[in-house]
């Protein structure tokens, strides 16, 4: 018996070691419902996009996706794409079909990796500070500035990440502590306000 016990401390290290990459895998399921090997067998266009995904900005829109997302103080800019299976979120960000739509009214939620051979995408989300902007624009060249009103940790099927609104909100989302939990920003739509007096009537 004293001779295994070596053995075995070196296979609990090992299994110990592992977890984070077993775990890691989760992060493909987000909110979605779907297994890591659902999406992976999920239909989808896995056509190269036209666009550099490490910044977004390089020939535009990809003619697949719906828009584009940008953080500058995150430097995330991603195409976003309807869909939030792998075959979405291996190209950029995913746009939950059953929310609303960019820039309509209610809770438009759209979600991220954290962390992807394919670029960062979500994964500085968490660093994201109230009163950031946030900037969508569709395919059709309409484009609204979002602030950031708050920020949250939430469990990994938490049903308000996907709550219906009557007023326009954008829902960020993407995977947190190895894919046990969510962060979620919520953003409102950007209000300027006005810092000139109005010109003096003579």
């Amino acid at each position: 018996m004293k001779n295994k016990a070596p053995w075995i401390a070196i296979i609990l290290i090992i299994g110990i070691m592992a977890i984070p990459f077993f775990t890691r895998n989760d992060d493909n399921t987000l909110v979605t419902g779907q297994t890591p090997s659902e999406m992976a067998n999920a239909p989808g266009d896995y056509t190269e996009p036209d666009i550099d995904t490490s910044t977004g900005k390089k020939g535009g829109i990809p003619k697949d996706a719906i828009g584009i997302i940008e953080i500058d103080s995150l430097d995330i800019h991603y195409p976003i794409y309807e869909g939030a299976t792998e075959a979405q979120l291996s190209r950029g960000i995913g746009h939950l079909p059953e929310t609303a739509g960019l820039l309509e009214q209610g809770n438009c939620v759209l979600c991220g990796h954290n962390g992807s051979s394919r670029g960062l995408f979500f994964t500085t989300l968490s660093h994201i500070r109230k009163d950031a902007q946030v900037r969508i624009t569709t395919k059709d060249k309409r484009s609204r500035i979002y602030c950031v009103k708050s920020t949250r940790v939430v469990s990994p099927h938490d049903p308000s990440v996907r709550k219906k609104r009557d007023e326009e909100v954008l829902t960020l989302f993407t995977c947190a502590y190895h894919g046990t939990r969510r962060f979620v920003a919520t953003c409102v739509p950007y209000i300027e306000t006005q810092t000139t007096a109005p010109s003096e009537i003579s």
